[in-house]
């Protein structure tokens, strides 16, 4: 078994596993998945963290900052 969690990687053998859902859970979004190599089976966590506010246009209503006090660049 590998001690670190990588994504898209089976915890169990290291092969690509297959993603069959997502779902959000407070502030988490989580990925249902399966090794198609061995059979494991579980679910990748990730964390939300808030970006900005837009409005209907997709512009941004104001400038954000990291915690540097640097303007984010946005794409």
């Amino acid at each position: 078994m590998s001690n670190t969690s990588v994504p898209g990687e089976c915890p169990e053998c290291g092969e690509v596993i297959q993603y069959n859902g997502t779902d959000i859970e407070d502030n988490n979004l989580y990925r249902e998945c399966e090794c198609l190599g061995c059979g494991w089976t579980g679910k990748e966590w990730y964390q939300l963290q808030y970006i900005e506010t837009i409005n209907e246009n997709h512009e941004p209503e104001n400038d954000v900052y990291d915690d540097d006090n640097e303007q984010v660049l946005r794409w």
